[in-house]
Parts: structure tokens; sequence; C-alpha cells
């Protein structure tokens, strides 16, 4: 099942980085979206190449996109 959000950036939280067990770096990226109702909801990106291409700022409105397995 496909979701999308649309809404605006209203904050982004400090990046995470660390190193798997596998000893693999890893960085994420938290942002909280506001929705036109109200509602917040966070969303986060994985990879720093990924982090940086996005270069997502406050007020930036945006739709995200992601599917549902379970």
């Amino acid at each position: 099942m496909k979701i999308h959000l649309e809404g605006t950036i209203r904050d982004i939280l400090p990046e995470k980085e660390g190193v798997s067990n596998n000893g693999y770096e890893w960085s994420s990226q938290s942002y909280v979206l506001q929705e036109e109702d109200g509602t917040l909801v966070e969303f986060k990106i994985f990879g720093k190449a990924k982090i940086e291409r996005t270069a997502l700022k406050v007020g930036d409105v945006v739709v995200v996109s992601c599917s549902l397995e379970s």
C-alpha cells in the first residue's frame, strides 16, 4: 500500500550517526511534517548522501511517499 503525505516541514531534528553491528557507518535525519489539518508526522531519511541531496528546510512544502508492507 502506498501512502502520500503533503505538508510543511515544521522541525528538523538533530542528525544521528552510528556504526552497525556489521561495521557499516549509517546516518539518519528526522523531520516533522505538519499536514494541512494540523496533524504532525515524523519521517526519517536514511543515508548521508540522501540527506545532503534532499536538503530540506523548515517551511518547505513537500510530499512524502512510502510503501507499507506486512
